[in-house]
């Protein structure tokens, strides 16, 4: 059926870089100041039952509940002339929603 807007609550949203609109993905993407390395999407394979993806895997939406809501990269950040780089964009939130984002990135 149809879904409320808390049942989606917009969780993350990659944007590839800090002044410029999200481009379209690609195996070249790289925003114009030359910055920061390509973002890579996340999987389809490794995510939650909780979670839709975009068919681009740039964005993922929770649909419902509040676990089971987790997205993994495929592959690990590239670093750019400024280190490490990635943004999230929280587009949408539940009125009264008592909780949080978490945010991990491991060395692998």
């Amino acid at each position: 059926g149809a879904k409320t807007k808390h049942e989606r609550e917009r969780a993350v949203a990659l944007d590839q870089s800090l002044h410029a609109p999200v481009p379209p993905p690609g195996p070249d993407l790289m925003n114009t100041s030359g910055l920061t390395p390509p973002m890579k999407p996340f999987s389809h394979d490794l995510v939650g039952v909780n979670l839709e993806l975009s068919g681009d895997g740039y964005s993922a939406v929770r649909t419902r509940g509040c676990r089971q809501a987790a997205a993994v990269g495929i592959d690990a950040l590239m670093a750019g002339a400024r280190g490490y780089f990635f943004e999230v964009t929280v587009e949408e939130t539940v009125s009264g929603w008592v909780g949080g984002l978490g945010i991990g990135v491991t060395a692998t």
